[in-house]
């Protein structure tokens, strides 16, 4: 599985970003304070957030008045990830999703034909 690209919104510095077609190496180079850090942290709060295979938390690791962009808690932070999935990547995670919730298994069954 490859990180493909990341979108943040309203989380610390960042107000809007996207960054489509990460490579196998990434490098951001900015001035202090731009928001290098804030990036690697929406990346690693997502991860925190499906650790525990929970792929809906109600109580996500942020949401700290600091933790919206202008302290506006009124704004919804939103950390989107998405990921190049080789085909045996695609079908164990289809597989694992069958095992783990049969009741999913006509809702995954078309992801099989999606390239």
């Amino acid at each position: 599985m490859k990180l493909n690209s990341v979108a943040i919104k309203n989380f610390k510095s960042i107000e809007g970003l996207t960054i489509d077609k990460c490579g196998k190496f990434n490098v951001f180079i900015g001035q202090n304070n731009s928001g290098k850090s804030n990036i690697l942290s929406a990346i690693n709060y997502f991860f925190q957030c499906i650790k525990n295979k929970e792929f809906l938390n109600l109580q996500p690791p942020i949401g700290e008045e600091i933790d919206f962009f202008n302290r506006n808690s009124q704004k919804t932070i939103e950390i989107c990830l998405s990921f190049l999935l080789s085909t045996e990547n695609k079908e164990q995670l289809i597989s694992d999703i069958i095992s783990e919730a049969p009741q999913m298994k006509n809702a995954v069954n078309g992801l099989e034909s999606m390239t």
